[in-house]
C-alpha cells in the first residue's frame, strides 16, 4: 500500500516520511539511493525534464 512507503529526498538523502517501514528498512533504502543516486536523478530528469 502507498502509505507503507517512505519518502526520501534523493538530493539531500533526508527521510521526509517513514510510512510503515522499519528504521532498518529505511536505512537500507537510503543506502541504495546513495549508492545509485545519479541513476535516480537521471531517470527522474528523463521523465520530468
Amino acid at each position: 500500500m502507498l502509505h507503507d512507503l517512505s519518502r526520501i529526498d534523493i538530493i539531500t538523502l533526508n527521510v521526509i516520511t517513514q510510512g510503515g517501514m522499519s528504521d532498518r528498512d529505511v536505512r537500507r533504502a537510503v543506502d541504495v539511493i546513495e549508492e545509485h543516486r545519479q541513476l535516480f536523478i537521471d531517470t527522474w530528469r528523463k521523465y520530468h525534464g
